[in-house]
């Protein structure tokens, strides 16, 4: 989106606006599957941002109150804001990395692409809206990004560390999803068990670490379910 210049005093913020609706609208995921099986959904990084936060409007309220006996206070709009800001730099960029080819330096354009475009906004909603976006990354904190995003994201771990939990455990749910209607809907065996067997242990990882989790979402009935799965899928290559 190119605005010609004007006396509103709004156009840096138009463009993020703009942007933020359009670009993610033009940037498939999970390409391998969907160019593989044209009966697969086609779903957009758009689609991707509006699905995890219905899913963190569910899910965050059920965690709220296991969270709030640990450590006082479960900050929802902190993940909220991250989901909505998380997918700004594949969008900026025009694509989509799929998790098994997710690496730091990816992690790192991404970042860049997002600053180059928010950097415009006041230092107060850049400020904002960076602590958002890095939320995604702080419980690894990877070494080749900057040092100020170090040490947000550095703050962000000692500080929000449920609300980083949360956001993990919470898009690790949405890929389940995304694969449960695939094989639901399409009987398509292969997506569902690269997820179970990709995010089964990460989920697991969940459930220990994050209070309420196995609990409210992790359940033992989708636990038997997700894993029964994963063995008759063995032969999925």
């Amino acid at each position: 989106m190119h605005l010609t210049p004007s006396n509103h005093g709004l156009d840096s913020l138009l463009t993020v606006w703009g942007n933020a609706q359009t670009l993610p609208l033009k940037v498939t995921r999970w390409g391998r599957y969907v160019d593989a099986d044209d009966r697969l959904r086609r779903q957009t990084n758009l689609q991707h941002c509006f699905s995890v936060v219905l899913l963190a409007t569910i899910v965050l309220p059920r965690l709220r109150s296991h969270i709030d006996l640990i450590d006082g206070k479960l900050d929802e709009s902190l993940v909220l804001r991250a989901f909505i800001l998380h997918e700004e730099g594949e969008a900026l960029l025009g694509r989509d990395v799929i998790w098994q080819d997710k690496a730091h330096i990816k992690d790192l354009e991404e970042y860049t692409a997002f600053i180059e475009q928010y950097k415009a906004l006041s230092p107060f909603d850049l400020k904002k809206c960076q602590e958002a976006f890095l939320l995604q990354f702080a419980r690894k904190n990877p070494e080749c990004f900057p040092v100020e995003a170090r040490c947000i994201m550095r703050r962000l771990f000692k500080k929000s560390y449920f609300e980083a939990l949360a956001f993990e455990a919470i898009e690790t749910v949405d890929y389940l999803l995304y694969a449960l209607e695939c094989h639901d809907d399409h009987t398509d065996e292969v997506v569902l068990a690269h997820v179970l067997r990709n995010q089964i242990p990460r989920l697991d990882e969940f459930a220990v670490l994050l209070p309420g989790f196995k609990v409210e979402v992790w359940t033992k009935k989708l636990r038997k379910y997700c894993r029964e799965k994963l063995k008759q899928f063995s032969h999925v290559e």
